[in-house]
């Protein structure tokens, strides 16, 4: 016994055909998504005096997404347990922590989120500071 189907539909033969790429793009975005509440969460973890740590905040609109602390004392602060009068040391990690702790179906709802929309990277409207990636 033989089943065979034939697509004679124009349109579904286009959405079909596009289904890989919009997926690529819409797992790119979802990262870029992903990124962004990463940051929301770190906000307050962050060691705060001068607000220079936090102002040099950024997320690559790139594949790989990447986030960072760019400040020269971004890292010392990060990785030395002292006592801040605002936020606390491994302020990324934690927020990292916080944010795997949704499970990884989360990243499934970030990517099911902006197939649906149709985002792309390049679409994925920033809550924060970008940069290209260097």
């Amino acid at each position: 016994m033989h089943l065979e189907i034939a697509l004679d539909d124009a349109r579904m033969q286009k959405v079909l055909a596009e289904a890989p790429k919009r997926g690529a793009e819409a797992w790119k975005a979802a990262h870029f998504l992903w990124a962004q509440d990463l940051l929301d969460i770190a906000e307050p973890l962050t060691p705060f005096r001068r607000g220079r740590l936090w102002g040099s905040r950024v997320a690559t609109r790139s594949d790989p997404v990447e986030v960072a602390m760019t400040a020269e004392h971004a890292i010392p602060v990060h990785e030395r347990n002292a006592l801040h009068a605002r936020g606390q040391w491994k302020y990324l990690e934690i927020a990292m922590q916080r944010l795997r702790a949704r499970g990884t179906s989360s990243l499934a709802r970030y990517f099911e989120t902006a197939f649906k929309r149709g985002d792309t990277l390049a679409s994925v409207p920033a809550r924060h500071p970008e940069r290209a990636r260097s």
